[in-house]
């Protein structure tokens, strides 16, 4: 359950794939649902890059079917910055996707 949007309750569900041919084979059907699907290729994502493909189902619940291609070192990818007012702020690597989790 998620507190992140609009509305309290379920945000989204994920399928882990082992490899990318299961990935595939999860897009073969999400294709025969002629439902528009949105494909993200090597997106960071948490801690993890990862290759996704997103859906919407009828009740409006997002579906997300990944397969992560390797670890990265922070979340999201974000480079660590430092200026005099915080020295923990993080920004998004340039020139990275920076979408994440919908």
């Amino acid at each position: 359950i998620s507190n992140r949007s609009q509305k309290l309750g379920l945000d989204h569900l994920g399928i882990q794939t082992e490899n990318e041919q299961e990935l595939q084979a999860i897009k073969q059907q999400l294709d025969a649902t002629q439902v528009p699907i949105e494909a993200q290729e090597s997106t960071a994502c948490c801690y993890a890059r990862t290759d996704k493909y997103w859906i919407t189902d009828p009740q409006g619940i997002a579906w997300e079917s990944f397969h992560s291609l390797s670890e990265i070192p922070t979340f999201n990818d974000q480079i660590p910055v430092s200026d005099d007012e915080n020295t923990v702020a993080c920004r998004p690597a340039e020139n990275k996707q920076t979408s994440c989790c919908g």
